[in-house]
């Protein structure tokens, strides 16, 4: 008669051969649920800056006035002019004026408060301020 926790099969004279834990158990696998949580926030954040792009696609141009006014889909619109002045829509514009009218959409107003800015990146900002006070310092050769 085997014993418990043995294999059955055994062959005379030899010694029992203990079995394997995962032949008697079975490993029951347990996924990391951590990264798929992080793979569904970076879904949904993808998922909101595609529709950032598509509210900041123009829709509609229109040449009015001196002025070209590009209209978006999130129904804001930006007027611009060239060498002489423009009016469209009640706004006076002098040359070569650019003037951007706020959408009302209030989904892409809180999208645009959750992820964007007007201001450029940091990096940028320091690099411009270099260059603008390495100009400044720069040796004027004189021959």
């Amino acid at each position: 008669m085997a014993e418990q926790g043995f294999c059955k099969p055994q062959v005379a004279g030899s010694t029992p051969v203990p079995s394997s834990i995962f032949l008697d158990n079975p490993p029951t696998i347990s996924y990391n649920t951590t990264m798929g949580q992080y793979t569904d926030k970076i879904n949904r954040i993808s998922e909101d800056f595609y529709k950032l792009e598509e509210y900041e696609r123009v829709n509609c141009l229109l040449g009015q006035n001196g002025c070209l006014v590009l209209t978006h889909n999130h129904g804001g619109y930006t007027i611009t002019t060239s060498d002489r002045p423009g009016e469209y829509n009640s706004h006076k514009l002098g040359p070569n004026e650019k003037l951007y009218i706020e959408s009302t959409n209030e989904d892409y107003l809180k999208l645009k408060q959750l992820y964007g800015s007007n201001r450029r990146p940091l990096l940028t900002q320091l690099y411009d301020k270099w260059q603008q006070l390495s100009s400044r310092f720069k040796k004027v050769d004189k021959y």
